[in-house]
C-alpha cells in the first residue's frame, strides 16, 4: 500500500516539476519577445536593444524547442480532446436516461425521443440538433438546446388521424402524377417527393386564400420525422381506406430520412412511403 502511494506521489512530483520547467521556458520566450517588441519602437540606428533582444529570443525559443515540451503539450492536448469527444456520447445517454427519453441510433447519428435528430461532428467540434448547428462544448449548453427542441414536440397534442389523412392526401397527389399508375395502392413514393405535398396540406385556410410568406407555416424534414414517428407509434395501426402505411428503408445516400422505426426496434434510413392493402 505504502509502495503504491509512494509511486503515485513520485509521479505527481515529476509531473509538477515538468510543468514548472515548461512554464519557465515559455516565460523566457515571452520575456524576450516583449523586449524585442519594445526595441522595435526605437527608430534609432544602430539599435543595440533590438540586437540583444533578438539574440535572447532566438536562444529562449531554441531551449524551448530542444526541451521537447511543446511536443508533449501537443500530445497531452490531443489526448484531452479525444477523451472529451469520447465522453459526449456518454453524456447524451445520461441525458436521455435522466429525462426518460428514448435514445435511438448510434454514434454519430441519434434520434432523441423518436422526434429530434442529433449528429455529433467531431471533425468540426460541433453538433447538429435538427436544423440547429451549435458548438459541442460546453456539453451542457447543447444538451439544454436539445431539451428545448424535444419539448417542442412533446408540448403540443398530436392528432394522428388528421396527420394520416394529410399524408394519404399528399401520397395520392404524388402517385397521381405518374401516367402508368392506375391506383394508389402499392406505389412507392420517396420521402422527399411527398414532403412538399405534406407541407402544403399542413397550411391554414388563410394561406389557401392568400398564399403569402407571412401566412406560410414552415414544415421541415425534421417536423416530418417527428410526425411520422408519432403516427406509427400510436396505439392504432395507421390504416386509411383499407390501406396500411409502410415505411421502407433504403441504402441510397442523400435520399433518406433517419428515424427510429418501432416495428424494427431500431433506427433506419427510411427512403419511401407505401400504402399497401391490409388483406
Amino acid at each position: 500500500m505504502d509502495s503504491a502511494a509512494n509511486s503515485a506521489s513520485e509521479a505527481a512530483s515529476a509531473s509538477v516539476r515538468s510543468v514548472s520547467n515548461t512554464k519557465k521556458l515559455v516565460s523566457n520566450v515571452l520575456q524576450a519577445a516583449r523586449a524585442v517588441a519594445g526595441a522595435l519602437t526605437n527608430q534609432e540606428i544602430p539599435n543595440p536593444a533590438l540586437l540583444s533582444g533578438t539574440a535572447a529570443l532566438k536562444e529562449s525559443i531554441g531551449e524551448l524547442l530542444k526541451s521537447g515540451d511543446l511536443e508533449s503539450l501537443e500530445a497531452s492536448a490531443s489526448r484531452l480532446i479525444q477523451d472529451a469527444y469520447k465522453e459526449v456520447p456518454t453524456r447524451v445517454k445520461q441525458f436521455c436516461e435522466m429525462n426518460a427519453l428514448h435514445l435511438g441510433g448510434a454514434f454519430p447519428d441519434y434520434v432523441i425521443g423518436g422526434t429530434v435528430y442529433l449528429k455529433i461532428d467531431t471533425k468540426r467540434c460541433r453538433v447538429q440538433i435538427n436544423d440547429l448547428i451549435c458548438p459541442m462544448f460546453p456539453v451542457k449548453d447543447f444538451l439544454d438546446r436539445l431539451r428545448d427542441e424535444v419539448a417542442k414536440y412533446s408540448s403540443g397534442e398530436f392528432q394522428a388521424t388528421r396527420f394520416l389523412s394529410q399524408l394519404w392526401q399528399a401520397y395520392q397527389v404524388c402517385v397521381g402524377r405518374r401516367k402508368s399508375s392506375k391506383n394508389a395502392s402499392g406505389e412507392r413514393v420517396s420521402v422527399f417527393e411527398i414532403l412538399p405535398e405534406v407541407a402544403f396540406t399542413a397550411q391554414s385556410r388563410q394561406f389557401s386564400k392568400s398564399p403569402t410568406k407571412g401566412a406560410f407555416r414552415p414544415y421541415s424534414q425534421h417536423m416530418f420525422r417527428a410526425d411520422l414517428y408519432r403516427l406509427i407509434s400510436a396505439a392504432a395501426e395507421p390504416v386509411v381506406d383499407g390501406l396500411r402505411l409502410v415505411l421502407e428503408p433504403t441504402s441510397v445516400a442523400e435520399d433518406w430520412l433517419f428515424m427510429f422505426v418501432p416495428s424494427l426496434g431500431r433506427c433506419a434510413f427510411v427512403g419511401h412511403i407505401v400504402f399497401l392493402a391490409t388483406v
